[in-house]
């Protein structure tokens, strides 16, 4: 009878983490993600449904696990929750139950205890949550007891199906009373009234990013006299309101904005609001779809942002192959930068059949232009690209040996 060798518990623990957690979507990691690839599935545009179907998937594995026998049970019943992810109202109860009962082990806190990540999948368009004032109550509630049974929870996702939501006052008032140790807040086809910025701003002390398809900020000049301390180091957002009231200083750790479609930059009020936190930008993330003003719009951020390090460009990825449809010009003047990124928006099944064809002397004729252009520029990214494109992509004319080169590939290949 064959033996099985023995593990240390911490080598188990290293099995299981490597088996149950997604890249990118756990505290410290999901900070280095962001910077590095944006928050691009906001908005619905380019929903990251492969990140929730590897989230499912790791949550079935996690309960699995601890039914293998005794041993197992003691080591990774406590990761059964570490990160959550739930579809609609009904299973609020069942899930508030589950993380509010500690595990068989004497002296062991409850499950939700161990919880850093939540995602929360709505269906708003016929739910009878938004209709009474009877069931908000129960709402707010419910989701307060949800929220307080995990009080390590520092990243939280919530996506709207219907595009452009508000969200509820019932689950702003949970937001704000029983989440404070939260870092990372992604509110999906949601917009944010002025109201709720401030609300969350004042509320959330730790909040580093903040994502959401509209942002309204306060009439109450956001600054150190009204809020101490702000730590938001990332917004992300398709559409802005009131960026008057955002004054020089008023995000001062602010350091990487995600601008999804051209909404922000064809209203010209947004200007201020670039003049207002440029000085403290590095890294700029831009979902860039009209190709006829972008020089103007890249030259508007160079003008406000004289510290930008790194611009990063996100392109449909049928275009981004094709020289017809390529919208970046061949002759695109950057700011400074010592960094471009070039993304690629994974192609929906309408958009696949111009994939299989993909061409690449235009992408080399740009970066060849772009170095005469910007001779600042010592490193170029390829990000989220398809793993088919690997051997192209890496195959770079000696003519552009001097820039180094940085491939990072999508994890389901297209």
């Amino acid at each position: 009878m064959a033996v099985v060798p023995y593990l240390p518990p911490e080598l188990w623990l290293r099995i299981h983490d490597h088996t149950t957690t997604v890249s990118g979507t756990l505290d410290p990691d999901i900070h280095f993600h962001t910077e590095l690839n944006g928050l691009y599935d906001d908005p619905g545009k380019y929903a990251d449904s492969d990140i929730n179907a590897s989230l499912r998937q790791a949550q079935t594995t996690r309960r699995w696990l601890p039914l293998v026998c005794k041993h197992w049970y003691e080591m990774f019943i406590h990761r059964l929750y570490q990160s959550v992810i739930f579809e609609g109202d009904d299973a609020l109860s069942s899930l508030t139950c589950a993380l509010s009962t500690p595990p068989r082990i004497p002296g062991a806190p409850p499950l939700g205890h161990y919880t850093e990540r939540m995602d929360i999948l709505s269906d708003f368009t016929n739910n009878s949550l938004l209709v009474s004032k009877g069931t908000e109550y129960m709402l707010e509630r419910g989701l307060a007891t949800l929220f307080g049974s995990c009080p390590r929870l520092s990243i939280l996702v919530i996506t709207f199906r219907a595009p452009e939501a508000r969200i509820s006052p019932s689950m702003m008032g949970a937001l704000c009373q029983n989440v404070p140790n939260l870092k990372v807040l992604q509110l999906r086809n949601i917009s944010l009234r002025s109201t709720d910025t401030e609300a969350l701003l004042r509320s959330i002390p730790d909040l580093r990013i903040l994502a959401c398809y509209h942002i309204a900020f306060p009439q109450n000049h956001i600054d150190s006299a009204n809020i101490p301390y702000l730590p938001l180091h990332t917004v992300a957002f398709s559409k802005l309101s009131r960026p008057e009231f955002i004054q020089s200083g008023s995000l001062p750790q602010l350091r990487s904005l995600v601008l999804h479609g051209n909404a922000f930059f064809t209203d010209t009020r947004n200007e201020t609001f670039l003049r207002a936190v440029g000085a403290t930008l590095r890294t700029i993330h831009w979902d860039v779809e009209d190709r006829e003003k972008i020089q103007l719009w890249v030259s508007q951020i160079g003008r406000h942002c004289p510290n930008l390090e790194r611009l990063v460009l996100s392109v449909p990825e049928y275009a981004f192959f094709d020289p017809e449809a390529f919208p970046l010009p061949l002759e695109l003047e950057l700011p400074p930068v010592t960094c471009l990124g070039l993304r690629t928006a994974a192609p929906g099944p309408a958009r696949s059949r111009f994939t299989q064809d993909a061409r690449y002397e235009h992408i080399w004729s740009f970066l060849t232009k772009i170095h005469g252009l910007a001779p600042s520029v010592s490193t170029v990214q390829f990000l989220n690209i398809g793993a088919r494109h690997k051997e192209e992509l890496e195959d770079v004319p000696s003519g552009l040996s001097h820039i180094k080169f940085e491939h990072y590939y999508r994890l389901a290949q297209s």
